[in-house]
């Protein structure tokens, strides 16, 4: 005895179930794996254009706190400055270190490493300027008077002394 709201999954003509969409197993297992590929190697493009342009997204934050500290010489202005200063000039000496989890020898990273390079010496542009606000660099002719050279005088004058 069959009851009316039985329903036999095994009929071989059973619906599909909502959200599903048969076309997506269709395709053949090599279409996929070059898809994947490519997919691969465009993330690691992305990836390595965010680590290049990492030091640009951080100069702003740099550049705010720099702001912040002053121009007057004290403790923290000097901090900063110092800290805007190292940071970049450590990330140009490890530029291979940025790039090492994206080299495959399959992904050209020229480029890429030209950019953060670029972005880095933007970064400490930035820290010279404000070490030339604060008076730290040499940019009048005072802080170089010590280059001029010492004239010897010509005459010699001296105060009276009294002979008893």
């Amino acid at each position: 005895m069959s009851r009316k709201w039985a329903y036999d999954l095994n009929a071989g003509n059973a619906p599909e179930p909502l959200g599903s969409n048969k076309h997506t197993f269709d395709e053949p297992s090599g279409a996929v794996t070059a898809k994947g590929g490519d997919n691969t190697l465009e993330l690691k493009k992305k990836r390595a254009n965010e680590v290049a342009t990492a030091p640009f997204k951080g100069l702003f934050q740099t550049g705010f706190m720099m702001w912040m500290s002053g121009s007057s010489i004290n403790i923290f202005s000097i901090m900063i400055t110092a800290m805007a200063f190292v940071n970049p000039v450590k990330a140009l000496f490890n530029i291979n270190g940025a790039f090492a989890a994206l080299d495959d020898g399959k992904l050209d990273l020229l480029q890429f490493k030209l950019i953060f390079v670029a972005s880095n010496f933007v970064a400490i542009g930035v820290a010279l300027y404000k070490c030339g606000t604060m008076g730290l660099l040499p940019t009048t002719s005072s802080d170089w008077t010590w280059l001029l050279p010492v004239k010897e005088a010509v005459e010699a004058s001296s105060a009276a002394v009294p002979i008893w």
